[in-house]
């Protein structure tokens, strides 16, 4: 089953636009509903797997040297595993600007997003009991930063406790915390739940603080994250949706960190210690004159 869909704009707020990839997802997912009884979609989950995204943008075919990528909205969805899993794989086209020849690119998400299926869990034994493990640009950003391992510990314990304190969570039973350094002070939050529907996301939560203490001069040098990337749906299933928020990173990406920003996780025997551009490899950027 394929759906059809282009972006749509109502107006500048972020609330009133959808790029052309969700907007197709949603749309196939209403056609197949179309085709399920009423019953059927009350009482069990509608069987609904994204098997390809295939993506172009505004310009003629031909006319666009660069293939195109998801935004850090799309990526955010993509992250996620009620509807998606490893297979799905997002298609472009790509025109060769010397020999002109076209060039079908195939990646799978995990090429979009190498740590996905990451699990993170609440850390149960003490952390300086724990491995810290670097990626490699982890590792040089951490040392580029004079980020040791008594700081990296410091920061992951001081968000476990927000975590701890947290009880702003409990409509989507969902909790997750968050902490970031910037200009050399760390500022800490909790995940607030307003409905299932709406939350405010604890690591931009932290970020908006730090704004607002030093403006433009914001340099965030590292995200933590604290939390359960585990959780049950109406249905009883388990899905992983990662706690590490993938909007978030692009969003701040854009201004007040930077793809070497350090991103701290934890689970019950090891810290890891990546950067944005982990999370978010560079060669898929979003080409059309944007930035994720």
């Amino acid at each position: 089953m394929w759906h059809l869909a282009t972006n749509f704009n109502n107006t500048r707020n972020e609330i009133s636009a959808i790029c052309g990839e969700r907007a197709a997802i949603v749309g196939a997912y209403n056609d197949l509903l179309k085709t399920s009884s009423l019953q059927d979609s009350v009482s069990n989950p509608i069987n609904f797997k994204v098997k390809y995204i295939a993506m172009s943008s505004y310009k003629n075919l031909g006319e666009d040297k660069n293939s195109a990528s998801p935004c850090a909205d799309c990526l955010s969805w993509l992250n996620t595993s009620r509807y998606f899993d490893n297979n799905t794989t997002i298609v472009s086209l790509e025109k060769n600007e010397n020999s002109g020849k076209y060039t079908l690119n195939l990646n799978s998400i995990e090429q979009y997003l190498p740590y996905r299926n990451d699990v993170v869990n609440v850390i149960d034994k003490p952390y300086d009991k724990l491995d810290i493990k670097f990626s490699q640009s982890g590792l040089i950003s951490a040392q580029q930063k004079g980020f040791n391992k008594q700081d990296i510990i410091k920061i992951a314990e001081e968000t476990q406790q927000i975590y701890n304190l947290n009880n702003l969570s409990e409509v989507s039973n969902h909790n997750i915390a968050a902490s970031i350094i910037a200009n050399g002070k760390t500022f800490t939050a909790g995940k607030i739940d307003f409905s299932k529907r709406w939350y405010v996301e604890p690591a931009l939560f932290a970020a908006s603080k730090a704004i607002e203490e030093f403006g433009n001069d914001t340099k965030i040098d590292c995200i933590c994250y604290a939390g359960n990337s585990l959780f049950s749906d109406n249905y009883g299933v388990i899905h992983n949706d990662g706690v590490v928020n993938i909007k978030t990173l692009g969003m701040l990406n854009t201004k007040y960190a930077t793809p070497e920003t350090l991103v701290i996780t934890c689970d019950r025997d090891k810290i890891n210690v990546r950067t944005i551009k982990d999370y978010m490899p560079e060669q898929f950027k979003f080409k059309q004159k944007y930035k994720i």
